[in-house]
């Protein structure tokens, strides 16, 4: 490409295209390009307010004014890597745009600063960022009113089962017969494994607040199948099922 040919107006018309809008920032200058005055809805021939260098206390939203001092006082004393910052302008009818803007400075004019950026506009991704944020931030907070139930609702059944468990445990102690120390035995495993399912209820809660220790425990399989009978058979015996297990020794050769 020749040098000449970088100063045909096709190029500026171009750039005018490829983008939302631009801007440029020379000592007390300032042009902004009719087509982002058009998207936010000013007269882009009666409206001169852009020209004023300190358009953006008119037009900028209150609370990112102070951010984009900022941002441009740190662009004019080179003292940013990442040349680009978000902020919204007031539309025409009042509603607030957001504008991604990227910034370049003139390196070889020392005088005064001469600053040019680009507008892009991002409000549909803003809406689709504020909506996200908004959901993950109802979901935490359902996610902590469920941990709080489970655990408020682990206390409320833990506490009389407890009781019901320390009953058991001094009635065995009483004179009983053999059948009634065989009733006593099964409702005892019982509320064992209720408790046990109430604390895996718990643990429930502590998978969602990332809290959850697996522990290694040793059990006697043969045991455990014996007191599911156990539990099971009254059940069986109203409905006529008999129910029972078989135990078959296996020795395993390591």
């Amino acid at each position: 490409m020749k040098a000449s040919t970088l100063q045909e107006p096709w190029i500026l018309e171009g750039f005018q295209e490829c983008v939302d809008g631009f801007w440029v920032w020379e000592s007390n200058q300032f042009y902004i390009s009719s087509r982002i005055k058009t998207r936010l809805g000013y007269d882009q021939f009666a409206d001169k307010k852009f020209t004023d260098p300190n358009w953006w206390r008119e037009f900028v939203h209150p609370d990112d004014i102070n951010k984009l001092k900022k941002f441009l006082k740190d662009i004019v004393n080179n003292e940013v890597k990442i040349r680009q910052i978000e902020f919204r302008i007031r539309h025409y009818h009042g509603y607030w745009v957001w504008f991604l803007v990227h910034c370049h400075v003139n390196p070889y004019h020392h005088d005064q600063p001469q600053v040019l950026g680009t507008f892009s506009d991002v409000s549909s991704y803003r809406l689709l960022h504020d909506q996200l944020e908004k959901t993950i931030g109802d979901l935490e907070v359902v996610s902590h009113e469920k941990s709080h139930f489970i655990s408020h609702l682990n206390h409320e059944i833990r506490t009389p089962l407890n009781g019901i468990i320390g009953g058991l445990t001094l009635l065995q102690d009483t004179n009983l017969t053999d059948k009634q120390k065989d009733y006593i035995r099964n409702i005892h495993a019982s509320a064992d494994l209720l408790l046990s399912l109430v604390n895996e209820v718990l643990d429930v809660s502590k998978i969602a607040a990332g809290k959850l220790e697996i522990d290694t425990m040793d059990f006697d399989l043969k045991k455990v199948i014996q007191q599911t009978i156990s539990m099971l058979t009254p059940a069986a015996q109203q409905k006529n099922f008999p129910l029972s297990s078989t135990w078959i020794k296996i020795c395993l050769k390591l």
